[in-house]
């Protein structure tokens, strides 16, 4: 299990990666964090809502294989659109 930290001005994430699952924990109390299997993904009526460019950015996760490749992949990610990491276990 990967868990990171990112931060965005005063925003906080929280990101686990455990085998197949990514987590993303919101910074609020009391709302549920979104949990996405990644070999179930697709067979979900959310997975129709999404986005062409988010659908390919699962898809492009889904292919990589260790944990490690999908953390580096979704630090990324995050850093891409601003978000600074600043802690990861």
């Amino acid at each position: 299990m990967i868990k990171m930290n990112f931060v965005n001005g005063s925003r906080m994430r929280e990101v686990i990666v455990r085998d197949r699952i990514v987590m993303f924990k919101p910074e609020f109390h009391g709302i549920p964090p979104l949990q996405i299997d990644l070999d179930k993904i697709k067979d979900t009526p959310q997975f129709d809502k999404l986005t062409e460019e988010e659908k390919e950015l699962l898809d492009k996760i889904r292919l990589l294989n260790t944990e490690e490749e999908k953390a580096k992949d979704i630090k990324k990610d995050f850093q891409r659109s601003g978000w600074r990491m600043f802690n990861i276990t």
